[in-house]
């Protein structure tokens, strides 16, 4: 997936809870740079009860920066992954097409009803997936239960008031809670 696209994939939305989405983000290279937070990855939502009713259950579509990507070495060096700029054309154009998302949350859907009928109970699923670089096919790499998001009381709606503001010392985008 160096030569490709990899990324994670929620069987709900990690931000809000949210259970009839698969929220599918990428990015250029190894799965790493998504997972660990590093970049601002791709990301397309797939609404549940359309899947393979609707010819495009895709509901929010959003282009990341994608400002590095890992990349196994091939140097005969003793590491062996490396960290590379995203040249601008490629962050400018999506990692994976809709089609490939399509396909994605297919899978994820299938996992997610597996393990919901093995534990009984319906269980988001946490899963990594991955692009092979050279053949183009795409793969499942991991699959866990969701763990935050799932535990916590559904419908339950929590609001905060800022009552003052200080400096502001850094921007970006805040994601959970």
């Amino acid at each position: 997936s160096d030569l490709a696209s990899s990324g994670v994939a929620f069987t709900l939305d990690p931000d809000t809870g949210f259970r009839d989405v698969v929220v599918i983000t990428g990015s250029y290279g190894l799965g790493e740079s998504v997972v660990g937070g590093k970049i601002d990855p791709d990301e397309i939502q797939v609404f549940k009860p359309m899947i393979g009713k609707a010819e495009d259950p895709i509901i929010k579509r959003s282009i990341g920066r994608k400002q590095t990507q890992i990349v196994y070495t091939r140097d005969g060096s003793d590491k062996r992954t490396k960290t590379l700029l995203t040249p601008d054309a490629d962050a400018a154009r999506p990692c994976f097409t809709d089609e490939e998302a399509k396909t994605i949350a297919s899978w994820c859907v299938k996992i997610e009803d597996h393990y919901s009928k093995r534990h009984g109970h319906k269980t988001p699923m946490d899963i990594e997936w991955a692009k092979d670089g050279i053949s183009g096919d795409l793969f499942i790499v991991q699959a866990r239960p969701e763990t935050v998001r799932s535990a916590q009381q559904p419908n339950l709606l929590k609001q905060t008031q800022v009552t003052a503001h200080g400096e502001t010392v850094i921007e970006g985008n805040a994601i959970g809670s």
